[in-house]
């Protein structure tokens, strides 16, 4: 990689955001012609909690080996982190998160095709991430940005771990509520897993059910339902059988489920495709759902197979098609992040 890779030129400051956070977009570009829009967040450190964990992020070793990572098109790029002068340069995804792209439309609008791409393409970021052992543990619909082709891309890294270096057992998760798994004890390496996979699966409740947020705020009740459904699986110890064990915890989780305000058995009445779809493929999505919700997947590899299963949908099979051309051009150009540290600064765009 070379030194001053991009020339980049301010375009213009947008208003403060939450944590005290301040945005500025950027004009990247460079002699091979890539270009495109950049982030910089300067970090204004305040006595409030989120912004506290952001400066633990900027300072801490889980930073420099996500600037090593290799492109990928699901997550947003860093580019650079300047400790001494709290600011990280990001990639720009354009296009709506989740929770505001489901705002903005009606479930019959958005095609089962655009469903499972956008399904697929947040379940391989989350692989990606995985393979490289960082852990994001702040998946929500906030955090997915869905583009104009309906492509999810991870955004907010803050809350990210690298493993082993950072496993730990001081109860650290500082993500949503509503997305941690209900019986997160510490961050050892099996958590961290199944914080991702289980806000990955509330985060596809939110699209199938088609509420944002799924008003997550007005339950008031969700540290009880979690301090029942501990109780409740506590039980699973007297279980004899291998089946009874995994009978009674299913059975848990549906019931953790509907006292954070989600009816998993209706997700099959709200897929839509102009139409409602095949009942067969309706139940289908819904155990797979469920699934992740319970574990029943272990890794993102058999999460993206069983996707892959769903047959029939031209707009995913071509979706399919492209990823695989994109993900070997990224291997085949060797593209890193951390490519903004010698960074030249022009003239700004008016």
């Amino acid at each position: 990689m070379s030194k001053a890779q991009y020339t980049v030129f301010y375009l213009n400051k947008t208003s403060n955001g939450s944590g005290g956070v301040e945005f500025d977009y950027f004009y990247r570009t460079n002699y091979k012609g890539d270009e495109g829009i950049i982030i910089r967040k300067k970090y204004n450190y305040t006595s409030n909690s989120k912004s506290e964990i952001m400066k633990k992020y900027l300072d801490s070793e889980t930073v420099d080996p996500i600037m090593r990572l290799p492109y990928h098109p699901n997550i947003t790029k860093l580019f650079y982190v300047d400790r001494h002068k709290k600011v990280a340069y990001l990639d720009y995804v354009p296009g709506y998160s989740l929770s505001q792209y489901v705002k903005n439309h009606i479930a019959s609008e958005i095609e089962l095709d655009k469903k499972l791409i956008i399904c697929h393409s947040l379940a391989k970021g989350i692989q990606f991430l995985h393979n490289h052992q960082i852990y994001h543990r702040d998946i929500s619909s906030c955090n997915v940005i869905i583009t104009p082709s309906s492509v999810s891309v991870i955004i907010d890294l803050e809350f990210m771990k690298h493993t082993p270096q950072e496993i730990s057992n001081n109860n650290t998760y500082t993500g949503k509520l509503a997305y941690l798994h209900p019986d997160f004890k510490n961050d050892s390496l099996s958590d961290l897993k199944k914080i991702d996979i289980f806000a990955y699966s509330i985060v596809l409740y939110e699209l199938f059910l088609f509420e944002a947020s799924l008003d997550f705020t007005k339950h008031n009740s969700m540290p009880e339902a979690r301090d029942h459904f501990q109780e409740e699986i506590k039980s699973l110890d007297k279980c004899k059988t291998k089946e009874e064990t995994e009978s009674l915890l299913k059975v848990a989780y549906a019931r953790y489920l509907q006292n954070i305000g989600i009816d998993e058995k209706k997700v099959a009445n709200q897929f839509y495709d102009g139409k409602k779809i095949d009942s067969t493929v309706a139940q289908k999505l819904t155990q797979f759902i469920f699934g992740c919700t319970c574990y029943d997947y272990t890794n993102m590899d058999q999460i993206i197979q069983e996707l892959e299963s769903f047959t029939g949908y031209p707009k995913f099979t071509e979706y399919l098609q492209q990823i695989n051309q994109t993900e070997r051009r990224y291997e085949q150009e060797q593209l890193v992040h951390g490519s903004l540290e010698n960074l030249t600064i022009g003239c700004p765009v008016m």
